[in-house]
């Protein structure tokens, strides 16, 4: 009874024990078919043993399908090999690492896994075979080598921007990346730096100043910090950066990025700029001269402080519309001012006019000058002009004191000068009547000196008139071309050692002051008398201009430099460039004064060697 209850009590045991694996077998089965990673085990000759529901989801295949077959049917023959010769190293008790490889899906595509290789022992702990634990990473190696690519493409990038200092540091201002372009820039190689506080690339001044810090509290408070400052080369040298510092983000701060682009020239630059507009300022303050400009697109002409002081305009009015500042002008010269004002906008560009002004604040007649240049046009229209205005009444006062001296001291000098004339006519008349011939030499080249005298004496009255506005034109309709038929006998009197040459061309008949059109023609002779060698060819001749008339005077003479031609017919101005010059420079000031009458104009074409042209253009009536 004992012996047989005792054997009873073994194989209960037995029993129990074989119950307890099974459960424990298909507990640790249940828990590897609930895995999220693929669980397959195979012998030691590749074969499958067991395959999990994840490695069903991974590789496409059902347990039923692969389960005693060769793990080759989803790996690559290579791969395969190389297996067996991991699990040969595991049945030896060698340790085989986790470890990437590829695997082949049902359906055709490969699968990036990462797999782990353990031993699958007997209960007398020999090696029968292979755990294979494989996670799919084929997302994630694929996000790993995009993310490779796109540091690549940003490292080949920041290389490439050798305009630009790019400059990584770590929270604490540490240098921990440099670029090609700040090695340029700051003179510093890659690995002079790297470790380095970004102090070295900061001026003694800045560095006492904290600034370095502050950038970074700047970045960390605002998110950016933005400036433009000197630097530091590493020769000691200074350049002006403009700079740019952002934080690099992993969570938390985890440093920061700082762009740079050297400025220096734009610096330079704008600091001479600045110069020279202080220095305009002092030179237009000393020379009481404003600057305006005048916007067509909201038609205003905004003045500066000089402009607004000069006009008597107070601080809030520097900003007005043309019309407006058009009514401070003296009225008798209002209409001048507005024909060459259109003139300059409908296309000579240039403005240019000396004028009178009644200042609104205390009402004082001034005389400034305006000058302007169009700038810009929107289609054909001008758009935009800017100019400047200074004062030169104290130079219209001294104008005015010697024309009144001229016109006191011609008037003065025209009575006698008449009687000397006159006296001089009848002796010469007495002496011929008694046949003395070399007084009445004598007496012929004291009239022509008297004559000379008397011409002098009308062209200061005449320049005195202009001047001030006195000279009255009678107008009247006549041919230009008999005019000067006319006045050829006259005129080859005082070229008598010259040949003068007529050219009539067809033209029309003009509307203006014959007698002064006559002076402009004697003027241009004589002027051509002067500057010309004697038995040279001077020429006169008219041409058709559409709806003018032009007159030229061309001779064989010196010429006239280019940079004289533009001051030929200023008031007084005499050209140096003769040995002849003589006179007082007034016939080409009043030829070009009479002409501007007119409303023609008046110019010259030369070149120093050649001679000149001189000619003038009038209207048709």
């Amino acid at each position: 009874m004992e012996n047989n209850s005792g054997k009873h009590n073994d194989d209960s045991c037995s029993g129990n024990q074989l119950i307890k694996d099974d459960e424990a077998k298909f507990f640790l089965a249940s828990v590897i078919d609930t895995m999220e990673d693929s669980v397959v085990t195979v012998n030691l000759h590749g074969i499958v043993t067991s395959w999990n529901k994840a490695a069903e989801r991974l590789y496409g295949y059902p347990a039923k399908e692969i389960i005693g077959r060769s793990l080759l049917m989803v790996t690559f023959p290579n791969d395969f090999s190389d297996l067996l010769q991991k699990i040969e190293a595991i049945r030896q008790g060698k340790p085989i690492v986790l470890y990437d490889t590829y695997r082949i899906h049902k359906g055709g595509h490969y699968i990036h896994l990462e797999i782990t290789l353990s031993p699958v022992k007997n209960d007398k702990g020999s090696v029968i075979g292979v755990s294979t634990v494989a996670r799919d990473v084929t997302e994630f190696r694929r996000t790993e080598e995009a993310l490779a690519a796109s540091e690549s493409r940003l490292r080949a990038m920041v290389e490439a921007a050798v305009d630009f200092a790019i400059i990584t540091m770590d929270e604490q201002g540490v240098i921990i990346d440099w670029n090609s372009g700040a090695e340029i820039m700051f003179g510093y190689m890659k690995n002079e730096v790297i470790g380095s506080h970004t102090r070295i690339i900061y001026t003694k001044e800045d560095q006492q100043g904290l600034i370095p810090e502050l950038e970074i509290n700047m970045v960390k408070t605002t998110g950016r910090s933005i400036d433009e400052r000197w630097h530091l080369h590493k020769d000691g040298s200074r350049f002006f950066m403009s700079g740019v510092m952002t934080p690099i983000h992993q969570g938390d701060i985890k440093g920061y990025v700082k762009v740079g682009r050297n400025i220096t020239d734009r610096k330079l630059t704008e600091e001479a700029l600045l110069l020279s507009e202080q220095r305009k300022s002092l030179a237009m303050k000393s020379a009481e001269m404003g600057e305006w400009e005048w916007d067509g697109e909201t038609n205003l002409v905004k003045l500066s402080d000089q402009a607004a002081l000069l006009i008597g305009l107070p601080d809030h009015h520097a900003q007005q519309e043309p019309d407006v500042l058009l009514n401070y002008i003296y009225p008798v010269d209002k209409h001048a001012v507005q024909e060459q004002l259109d003139a300059a906008l409908n296309g000579l560009h240039i403005f240019n006019t000396e004028c009178r002004i009644i200042r609104p604040d205390n009402r004082q007649v001034k005389w400034v000058n305006v000058y302007g240049r169009v700038l810009s046009h929107t289609g054909s229209q001008a758009s935009k002009m800017i100019g400047v205005i200074y004062d030169i009444t104290p130079r219209k006062l001294l104008e005015k004191q010697k024309d009144d001296f001229i016109s006191l001291a011609s008037h003065e000098l025209k009575t006698p000068l008449t009687a000397i004339k006159t006296y001089s006519e009848l002796l010469r008349e007495n002496f011929e009547e008694v046949n003395e011939g070399q007084n009445v030499l004598l007496l012929g080249k004291l009239n022509s000196q008297v004559d000379r005298l008397v011409k002098l004496i009308q062209n200061l009255l005449d320049s005195s008139n202009f001047s001030e506005g006195r000279m009255k034109l009678y107008l009247q309709t006549f041919d230009l071309n008999a005019m000067v038929e006319e006045q050829l006998e006259a005129l080859r009197s005082i070229a008598p050692d010259h040949h003068l040459i007529w050219k009539a061309g067809p033209i029309g008949l003009i509307h203006a002051d014959r007698e002064r059109i006559g002076q402009v023609l004697n003027n241009l002779v004589s002027n051509a008398v002067k500057y010309s060698p004697q038995q040279t060819d001077i020429v006169i001749s008219t041409e058709d201009k559409q709806d003018k008339a032009m007159l030229s005077v061309k001779d064989q003479g010196i010429g006239v430099p280019p940079e004289e031609q533009q001051f030929i017919f200023d008031r007084y101005y005499r050209g140096e460039h003769g040995p002849e010059a003589k006179g007082f420079g007034l016939g080409l000031y009043i030829s070009a004064e009479i002409i501007k009458q007119h409303y023609g104009s008046i110019g010259v074409t030369s070149h120093p060697g050649d001679g000149s042209t001189f000619y003038f253009l009038l209207p048709y009536s």
